[in-house]
């Protein structure tokens, strides 16, 4: 071995690596067990699913950049061992342009075994070694989430193995380090990547300039810092070891520019970006035969318009194929498969102001043909068969017909016309001529493809997040023009509108995943956003009893607003915030059957038919996306798919046989007749719901129980001065509400409130808008955005997690709170990750800033037991419990037990107080989830970020303590921890052009003085290092290294930790 220090001879060596081999055939080959795993790179993933048969325990994705490298997984094995196969178990995604590739390591000499592309899907894959190869190790060299879900490692056992080697001849070592290139200010610590021949010695990092760049290697991986802007040269050296020479220096230069001036985002109201018309709710997915008669298919049928006239807008279901029958010939009008005439489909329905959405879905015969025939699918990935699903070029059959569609139908006359052709070739005599057109702008969105997250299909259908990104690459704009001309929408019309395929699975983590791989293959604009090649972010969800979407695994449909719709709502909508810069969110499919058999089907509730809930909870379902900011729905669908079948989405259909519309259909009409112009502006009130709309400065209110059990509630409502008011009830078989005329008292209405949505306009008026009257407590219903915080105490942002492995036994008390943490961690939200891990307990805990006066109600989620603390200042020792729960709920399911929610807590505007959860996990699903409702009835779940700080061991201090005071402009005012004597003061205040931080330390020890934004994000380190007792430092802080705002100045010792605000004001 390296360190033996009796070498032998390399001939000895070989002899005993021999010896290994043969001994094999002398021993039975059995299952070997992995007793550690080690990464080269710790990048964030956890590998200790490896360690068990479970498949339901998965190691799970990363899509942080730090993640997006090769690295080395070792599997250290019990004994060693002549391997004869290695088992892997292939779950999902396909990677074969960047496999993981398995060897096997014998002391310092790795031998490959094979590759894993993770082609097979649901399925165990085996590798053969013959001859069997010895091992004490095997490694797993690996890129980003592309791996095997499971290892397991065949063969027989050897006795003790030493290789060594008698005065080998010394080979020179050589280092790998590749290119830094340029980061930017506030960039995220990230780690060297770089290899030697030489494994003996590791490889350490220096910087010319750690002013600019800082390494360290204290976490056991070397690690750069972004500290300021500037350049620096990062040099990489390894000593000699062994039978290798010291290597030659390695230097990569790497420049820090500052953070691009970005135009802020525009203002949010309850999460709304821009003014979306409540019309906008109300769109359906349909075909060209609802529209068209088959006999007659170049025409639009008139007995067929008047049903889709009863929405705002479609989702044209439209078959790859129609358009291109066969490869390179295009038809349109008409279209060579089916004879359709889209152009007049499409003209008529933008007279008629019905909004189209083209999807354009699965896969042509001509392509799907490259495929074997046992695989053959036409909603396979469209893609050639063999081809690289992880490459835009691979998607370039699609991108052109992209392009085409997008240059006849969108809204740019310009387009060269030598990029455009269809096939002028008439079927038979009298058949219409296809025609180049260009720039007819009646199509404003296309949507490529349809659920591409289809995990049900199999591999050949399912595309991981990175997968689908590098299709929308090449489907946007020909991922940057790089694809040739006359590819992707965007060179065609840069108009168009591209919306994502809606997802299966509603799953923001999906979308997070695309816009990582974004940021890795497109880069950023020059206003320092990623760019991303889609415009619309789009999701299907239908809401049921099981939280969940499309899986069948649910009883029956639910109530809109007590489902899991609602929550997954407001986290698409915070996704698109704080990644995405506000792009829209639209829902492309939601809706409920009326078949009993169906486990989505809509439920008769006490005198409420079937038909009358269906139409209840639909016309809710548009009530909800408008509350949420949710800028378009669509309903699934027009007509029934197969009328009597059991059969999940067979009987959604929103029109009868007769093309007579069902009675969900009248109150959508009857709704947008009334107030489709209106805006969504506020909710006033959460249980009933009672949502204030508003056109040309005048209010409507829509108001509705949020449950399913045929509640009511009494609301009044307070319409200033108004002497009357109009109040309008959906009604069967009507084509509008009739308004029933109430002569107000003092302004004052008092409504007995149903589960069928009511509607209320307010006549003869010039008050305000119109204040809450108070009403019992709510129902919890999710609202988004509440009331602004106020500036008395500051929030960072995170929340601290604390976790303890090992920890048996299902109840809070098993949880050795006293010791100290296997791991400490920082949430953005209150809510902690999904399925990380089994037999462990966790705490969060900090402090939670009020926003405003008045009292909160708490709720608590979990997988397993759970209990929630708060204290009424921010003092631990002050804590209540107020909330728990003693078994599973379901994932963001806040009143499956009583006990999960709290009393009514007052709470006092811009004061901080102590906040604490425990958890504890046994087995199967798990995580934590904390939600409250503020007093203005709006609830947030989970708590996001902007209230909450993490725990301070260092003191208990009140809101009115110097930790959370605004900084001024005098030195002399310092922030400081209690009694003891360390500070940090920043003057002056607010920075215009730079301004001085100055810190001292009560104890000698190690510090650190960095900014954060308001989000939690670090953007600079200021200092690191040590520091003596009572001794005082100086930095100074540029204004030109940082946009306007405000941020967070934090010194961390190491028993303390201040907070400071600071402002900078260019």
């Amino acid at each position: 071995m390296a360190n033996s220090s009796k070498p032998i001879s390399l001939l000895a060596y070989l002899v005993s690596f021999f010896w290994a081999v043969t001994t094999y055939g002398q021993q039975t080959a059995s299952r070997v067990s992995v007793t550690t795993i080690s990464p080269s790179v710790f990048t964030g993933q956890d590998y200790s699913p490896w360690l068990n048969d479970d498949l339901s325990s998965l190691v799970q994705e990363v899509w942080m950049p730090i993640n997006s490298q090769y690295i080395d997984v070792t599997l250290k094995l019990a004994q060693q061992t002549n391997v004869t196969h290695i088992r892997l178990y292939d779950h999902q995604g396909v990677f074969s342009d960047n496999p993981a590739t398995i060897y096997a390591l014998y002391g310092s000499q790795k031998v490959l075994l094979g590759k894993f592309t993770g082609e097979q899907y649901l399925q165990w894959v085996d590798i053969t070694v013959s001859p069997a190869v010895p091992a004490d190790a095997i490694i797993v060299h690996k890129i980003g989430n592309n791996i095997p879900q499971k290892v397991q490692v065949y063969g027989a056992a050897t006795a003790s193995i030493t290789p060594t080697s008698t005065n080998p001849t010394l080979v020179q070592s050589v280092i790998n380090f590749g290119v830094l290139g340029t980061k930017t200010i506030g960039a995220a610590p990230f780690a060297f990547s770089a290899t030697s021949n030489n494994t003996g010695s590791p490889i350490t990092f220096t910087s010319s300039n750690p002013g600019v760049v800082s390494v360290s290697n204290s976490s056991g991986q070397w690690m750069a810092s972004v500290v300021a802007v500037g350049t620096a040269t990062i040099t990489a050296s390894q000593a000699a070891s062994g039978s290798f020479t010291a290597a030659t220096n390695v230097v990569q230069p790497i420049t820090v520019q500052p953070v691009p001036t970005v135009a802020p985002l525009p203002t949010h109201t309850n999460g709304i970006a821009r003014e979306r018309k409540l019309k906008q709710q109300f769109a359906v997915n349909a075909f060209e035969w609802d529209l068209e008669d088959p006999n007659r298919p170049w025409e639009v049928d008139a007995t067929r318009l008047p049903a889709v006239k009863k929405f705002n807008g479609i989702r044209h279901y439209l078959d790859w194929e129609r358009l291109e029958a066969k490869e390179g010939s295009y038809t349109f009008n008409p279209s060579y498969n089916g004879g359709w005439g889209y152009d007049e489909m499409y003209a008529r329905l933008k007279a008629e102001g019905v909004e189209v959405l083209a999807c354009i879905k699965t896969v042509p015969s001509w392509l799907l043909a490259s495929w074997p025939e046992s695989e053959r699918d036409s909603e396979n990935v469209p893609v050639r068969y063999g081809n690289d699903f992880g490459k835009p070029s691979s998607y370039i059959e699609q991108a052109k017909l992209a392009f085409q569609f997008a240059a006849r139908y969108g809204s740019n006359p310009n387009v060269n016309p030598s990029l455009l052709s269809v096939n002028s070739t008439p079927r038979w005599t009298g058949d219409g001529v296809n025609t180049v057109k260009i720039g007819l702008n009646l199509i404003q969105y296309m949507e490529c493809d349809n659920e591409r997250d289809k995990w049900w299909k199999g591999a050949k259908a399912y595309q991981s997040p990175a997968q689908y990104a590098a299709n929308l690459s090449a489907y946007y704009d020909g991922h940057k023009n790089t694809m040739g001309p006359g590819v992707g929408v965007k060179n065609a019309d840069p108009n168009m509108q591209v919306v994502m395929a809606g997802l299966a699975a509603p799953d923001p983590n999906y979308v997070k995943g695309m816009i990582e791989w974004c940021k890795q293959n497109r880069g950023y604009k020059a206003d320092g956003s990623v760019n991303l090649c889609w415009d619309v972010i789009n999701y299907h969800v239908y809401s049921n009893n099981d939280n969940c979407s499309q899986t069948g695994t649910s009883t029956r449909g639910q109530a809109p607003e007590i489902s899991g719709a609602a929550i997954i709502g407001q986290s698409f909508m915070q996704m698109a915030r704080d990644y995405a810069g506000s792009m829209p969110v639209w829902v492309t499919e939601t809706g409920f059957d009326t078949n009993q058999g169906s486990p989505l089907k809509a439920i008769a509730i006490g005198n409420r038919s079937v038909v009358e809930t269906q139409a209840d909870w639909t016309l809710r379902t548009s009530l909800m996306y408008a509350r949420l900011g949710i800028e378009r729905n669509f309903f699934y669908q027009l007509y029934d798919d197969n009328p009597g079948s059991s059969q999940q989405f067979a009987t959604m259909g929103l029109t009868n046989a007769d093309r007579t519309p069902r009675l969900a259909t009248q109150y959508l009409s009857q709704t947008n007749q009334l107030l489709g112009e209106y805006v969504f502006k506020q909710t006033l009130n959460a249980d009933p719901i009672v949502d204030r709309y508003e056109l040309n400065g005048n209010s409507a209110y829509a108001l509705v129980v949020p449950d399913e059990k045929g509640r009511t509630a009494q609301y009044t409502l307070n319409l200033g001065t108004a002497t009357y008011a109009d109040v309008y009830r959906p009604t069967s078989g009507a084509q509008s509400m009739t308004p029933q005329r109430v002569t107000l008292q003092n302004g004052q209405l008092t409504l007995q409130v149903t589960e069928t949505p009511m509607f209320v306009v307010a006549a003869g008026t010039t008050a305000p808008a119109p204040t809450p009257t108070p009403t019992p407590t709510p129902t919890p219903t999710p609202t988004p955005e509440p009331t602004p915080v106020p500036s008395i105490c500051s929030a960072t942002g995170t929340i601290q997690r604390e976790q303890w492995n090992n920890v048996n036994g299902k109840n809070i008390s098993n949880i050795p709170v006293q010791n100290a943490p296997s791991s400490t961690s920082q949430l953005t939200i209150f809510e902690s990750g999904r399925n990380i891990g089994n037999n462990y307990g966790a705490r969060i805990r900090g402090y939670i800033c009020a926003p405003q006066t008045g009292n909160y109600i708490f709720w608590i989620a979990g997988d397993e037991a759970t209990e929630l603390y708060v204290s009424s200042d921010d003092n631990p020792a002050n804590k209540k419990r107020i909330a728990s729960s003693g078994s599973s709920t379901g994932w963001r399911v806040w009143n499956k037990y009583a006990s999960q929610q709290s009393a009514p807590i007052a709470l006092v505007a811009g004061r901080r107080y102590y906040v604490e959860a425990l958890h504890k996990e046994q087995v199967g699903d798990d995580y934590v989830s904390v939600a409250w409702q503020l007093p203005s009835g709006a609830m947030e779940g989970p708590i996001p970020g902007r209230y909450l700080s993490p725990f301070d061991p260092g003191a208990a201090l009140s809101t009115t303590s110097a930790a959370n005071a605004t900084v001024t402009s005098s030195p002399e005012q310092k922030v400081s921890m209690g009694a003891a004597k360390t500070e940090l003061v920043a003057y002056p205040m607010p920075v215009t052009n730079e301004s001085v931080i100055e810190f001292t330390l009560a104890k000698a020890g190690n510090a650190t003085v960095e900014i954060f934004d308001m989000q939690g994000r670090r953007l600079q380190q200021v200092y690191a290092g040590a520091m003596a007792a009572g001794a005082s430092r100086q930095a100074l802080l540029k204004a030109s290294s940082l946009p306007t705002g405000t941020y967070i100045l934090r010194l961390t010792t190491e028993n303390e930790v201040l907070n400071q605000r600071i402002v900078v004001a260019k």
